[in-house]
């Protein structure tokens, strides 16, 4: 039953696969994974020492840092 919810685990996309993707003029795709970004919040959050309520911030901080890193 659950197996039906499941995410696929996401594989960066080839130079030729991210080609045929459709985009809004001026926009680029997000050249990292959900994978990436979550397991940058995830060390955020450790790093942090594992306080909550900080879930967004952590996402957004990782998010930006990966964005500027390529």
């Amino acid at each position: 039953m659950f197996g039906l919810f499941r995410k696929k685990a996401s594989k960066p996309l080839t130079q030729m696969e991210t080609s045929k993707l459709e985009v809004p003029a001026g926009r680029q795709p997000l050249p990292v994974t959900y994978e990436e970004i979550s397991l940058r919040a995830y060390q955020h959050w450790l790093a942090r020492g594992g306080m909550h309520g900080y879930d967004r911030d952590d996402w957004f901080a990782a998010e930006q840092e990966l964005v500027t890193r390529k």
